[in-house]
């Protein structure tokens, strides 16, 4: 999947970055995901791959995704 003519993609991000991803997704497929994660520039780049899910890895590993959100998103709640 590329960009539509004229679309920016946008890889710079001012603040820190967590991307939970599932493998089986149709509508974020891993290759493009993964070329796009190799160039993104933040402060922090976090990716948790679900193996066993789709686009709602939250519902689909609802264990994996809790444990996941709160080692590495809390420690960034002191700094919002």
């Amino acid at each position: 999947m590329s960009p539509r003519q004229g679309e920016v993609v946008r890889t710079a991000f001012d603040v820190p970055m967590l991307q939970f991803l599932g493998r089986h997704d149709w509508t974020t497929p891993t290759p493009p995901v993964e070329r796009w994660i190799e160039r993104v520039s933040t402060p922090s780049t976090h990716v948790v791959w679900f193996e066993n899910s789709a686009h709602l890895c939250m519902l689909e590993e609802p264990g994996k995704f809790v444990v996941s959100l709160v080692e590495l998103a809390l420690p960034h709640a002191d700094t919002a």
